[in-house]
C-alpha cells in the first residue's frame, strides 16, 4: 500500500513526465511514401530516352523533398547500361541510403542481352543496418 507521501511523489513524477519542456521537442511523425517510377519497358534501354527518364527522376526528387519523406518504397526502379542504377541515383540526390532487389525478369534472355533489370527499392533517411532479398519465382508470363 502506498503512503500519502509516496503516492504524492508518484503523481508529481507522472505529472512532470506529461508536461512538455522546451528542451524536449515532440517527435515528428515518420513519413513513408511509395512511388512507381515506371522503368519504361524492356526496350527503353535501346531508345536512350527511357520515356523521359531524366525529367521524371528530377520531378520525383523534387516531390519527395517537398513531402519530406523519411522512407520511400520505389517500384519499377531500373538498372541499365545507359541509365545506371536508378535507385542509387535517387538515394544520392536525396542524401538517403538504399537497398535494391532485382525482380525475376519476365524475359530473362532479353533482359541479359539488353543489360536491363528492374525491381523494387527502399530509400531511407535513416541508416539501413542490414537487408535481405528473398527471391521469388516469376509469373512465367
Amino acid at each position: 500500500m502506498l503512503t500519502i507521501p509516496a503516492a504524492s511523489f508518484s503523481l508529481l513524477l507522472l505529472a512532470s513526465l506529461m508536461i512538455p519542456t522546451g528542451a524536449r521537442a515532440a517527435p515528428r511523425p515518420l513519413r513513408i511514401v511509395t512511388i512507381n517510377v515506371l522503368h519504361g519497358g524492356i526496350t527503353s534501354e535501346l531508345t536512350g530516352r527511357g520515356q523521359h527518364l531524366e525529367e521524371r527522376l528530377t520531378m520525383v526528387v523534387r516531390e519527395l523533398r517537398t513531402l519530406d519523406a523519411d522512407v520511400v518504397g520505389v517500384q519499377e526502379v531500373s538498372r541499365g547500361r545507359r541509365r545506371g542504377d536508378v535507385a542509387a541515383r535517387l538515394a544520392s540526390a536525396l542524401g538517403f541510403q538504399h537497398v535494391y532487389a532485382p525482380a525475376a525478369p519476365r524475359w530473362p534472355l532479353v533482359s541479359r542481352v539488353l543489360g536491363l533489370e528492374e525491381g523494387p527499392a527502399v530509400l531511407s533517411r535513416f541508416p539501413i543496418v542490414t537487408s535481405h532479398v528473398h527471391p521469388i519465382d516469376g509469373c512465367g508470363g
